[in-house]
């Protein structure tokens, strides 16, 4: 009896199949019903998942830092007030920062692709495991 629960929003005057389900103790209520479907129907593949777009390239990486507490926490206050708390993004605009200031073309820069092609690699990797 405790298996079975009723809607908060039905209206047993109209539904009164449902309502001598939930009182009896026979096996042929609707959600015995829908257990008994037979196997071979398959649900149907939903044609919008719904949910974010799968990411395509390289997704973001963690990376530790190492520093004093002290430092730390002065970099989460200064994260709150000018990266809605997003340490992550308060350092690269930090770094963007730095390089304008010291003349450096952060985005002409490049990186070897044997490294960028091992970030693929690892991340292909823990896609694979992880399904």
């Amino acid at each position: 009896m405790a298996s079975k629960k009723l809607p908060q929003n039905i209206d047993l005057a109209s539904n009164l199949e449902v309502a001598a389900g939930f009182f009896s103790n026979s096996s042929n209520s609707a959600s015995d019903q829908k257990r008994d479907a037979s196997p071979s129907e398959k649900p149907k593949a939903r044609k919008n998942p719904g949910g974010r777009p799968p990411k395509t390239g390289l997704k973001n990486e963690q990376f530790t830092l190492t520093m004093p507490p002290e430092n730390f926490e002065k970099i989460r206050i200064l994260a709150k007030q000018y990266a809605d708390g997003n340490i992550s993004r308060l350092i690269s605009i930090a770094v963007e920062s730095f390089c304008m200031e010291k003349d450096i073309d952060f985005s002409a820069m490049t990186v070897d692709p044997e490294i960028i092609e091992r970030y693929k690699q690892k991340q292909e990797k823990r896609k694979k495991t992880k399904y």
